[in-house]
Order: structure tokens, then sequence, then C-alpha cells
């Protein structure tokens, strides 16, 4: 039976629920928070200018929090498992793309490190959690016959349920969210705005926008779905990939980028619960690598 993940979000009167999302006892009753506060775990990719991710020495890392550098203490290994969420564009604007987009998930889920967990959310104007947190080794990809392609499109809807679904649910530090979309969002009862805050909540994963292109598409609605899956990307620290022409040499780029992730934790200076932006910035000494992280991260409300 499908769950259809709650969206909930605080608003100045307190936290309510979007219309037409129901509550089910698998997601968070309310907004979920990292279980690690005031300690937060960033995950981190290094690419060269040709976008290969690269391995550093983990000591070299330097973090500075609204300009004041941080003690960094790095967790686990390059081959840590990963704790992976698919939120997948079900809505009719990629009917012609679904055969790519199950051909990149499978192959994604395939190439991940060992003992990671995968869950799964479909998406058209409402989110479903068609597989919650499972090994790898045990995925059943039954879940994907549920991929219809019809339907309007809330993607920044399915971004803040998923958000909250992670941080409520992995298990994993090393934590990884993968968008497969067109990028157009029709239905999205959200702001990118607010869709954008609940990235980079602390625990929040590394997003990888995938942008699914279509036949005789429009070139405004194209463009828009560029747009779109690039501020993801960049707002949730991570990238953007096109799944155009190959989906399964795509879906190789993503997980060596995914198995590459670092995962650096540092405390916060500021403890308190009150929402407040803090921005973030990682170096390294080597100045031609592209370092991908949260820009910003926003303490706690509760």
């Amino acid at each position: 039976m499908r769950v259809m993940l709650i969206m909930l979000m605080v608003f100045a009167s307190g936290a309510r629920n979007l219309p037409g999302q129901e509550a089910s006892a698998s997601t968070p009753a309310i907004p979920a928070v990292d279980k690690s506060w005031p300690a937060v775990n960033l995950n981190v990719l290094v690419l060269d200018k040709h976008g290969v991710p690269q391995r550093v020495d983990e000591r070299e890392f330097q973090l500075f929090e609204d300009s004041t550098e941080r003690p960094l203490t790095p967790q686990g290994s390059l081959d840590s498992p990963v704790s992976l969420a698919l939120m997948i564009d079900s809505s009719g604007s990629i009917s012609k793309r679904r055969d790519a987009i199950i051909a990149a998930a499978k192959a994604i889920v395939k190439g991940l490190p060992a003992r990671s967990e995968v869950t799964a959310i479909l998406f058209t104007d409402k989110a479903f959690l068609d597989l919650d947190f499972t090994d790898v080794s045990a995925v059943d990809f039954s879940f994907l016959d549920r991929l219809q392609a019809g339907g309007p499109t809330g993607l920044y809807d399915a971004v803040v349920a998923t958000e909250d679904h992670i941080i409520a649910h992995a298990k994993y530090l090393k934590r990884a969210l993968v968008i497969l979309t067109d990028g157009e969002d029709n239905a999205s009862h959200v702001s990118r705005e607010v869709a954008f805050r609940k990235m980079v909540q602390p625990g929040a994963p590394l997003v990888y926008a995938c942008l699914t292109s279509k036949a005789n598409i429009l070139q405004r609605d194209l463009m828009i779905g560029h747009i779109n899956m690039r501020f993801l990307a960049k707002g949730g620290g991570g990238t953007e990939f096109n799944l155009d022409p190959d989906p399964e040499s795509a879906a190789v780029q993503i997980t060596n980028a995914i198995r590459s992730q670092y995962v650096l934790q540092f405390t916060a200076a500021d403890k308190a619960h009150d929402g407040r932006a803090h921005k973030l910035a990682v170096r390294l000494p080597t100045k031609d690598m592209e370092i991908h992280t949260l820009p910003v991260y926003s303490a706690p409300l509760n």
C-alpha cells in the first residue's frame, strides 16, 4: 500500500498541514530535527575542473561558520555506506522519459556501497513513499512499476516532504538526495524559497538534480526546467546531471560522486533553536578544485 508523505512546515503561528496531505503513522508528526544537533554533519563533494570526483587529505579541509573557522572532525570513510533518497517524477511531463528514469534509478542503486540504504519517493502533485529506507541488497524494484507518468507536478512540495523524511529516518551521516525530473513545477503549494530552507537544515543530504529532457518540448519549458534543477542542485550543496543521451552512464557518474562524498562534523557556535541562518564556507589549499556543500544552514526551530 502506498503511503502519502505529509508535508509539515513551520510558520509564525506554528506548524500546519498543507492542503490535501494526509498524515500517516510512518511519517514524522512534527517537523524533523536532526538528532545530532548542535553537532552539524556536513556532506561535501570535491570535483576537479572536469567534474571528476577527487580524493583529498581530510585534514586539509577548513570550515568557516559566519566567517569564523570551526574545528572539524571527519566522519567515516569515502566508501562508508550512504543513506540515499530517490525522488522520482511520475507526472505526465516525463511520459516519454519513463524508461530512462527507471534505467537510471536502478543503476544508481546498484552502484552504491555495501550496507547503504535507499528510500524512494514518487511524486506528481503529491509525494508518495513507495519504498521506505531499505538495505541496498534487499531493494525490490517493483516500486518503479508505479511510475505511470500522469498528472501535474508538485516538485517543491515533494522536496519539502522528502527532506523531512530523510532527516527523521536516515541511518547514516553520509546522505544524498537524487532528484529525477524534468524540472517542471505546476502544482506546488510552496515556493522554491521555502523548499530551499528545508534543504539547508542540519543533517540535510547533498542534492543531485538530474534533468530528464523531453522530445518535442517547448524551448521555454526546457529552459525553465534547467534553471529549476540548477537552483536545486546549488541550493542543496550538490551538482546537476543530464540523463541524455545515456541514462545509465549518467547514473555511474552520480554513484561515483555519491561514493566520493566526505562527511565533516563541526559543533554549531550558536546552539539556539531559533531557525537562524548561518553562512558556511569549506576551503582547501588547492585552488583548482570545486567544493560542493551547503552554502548555509538554518538552526532548528524546536
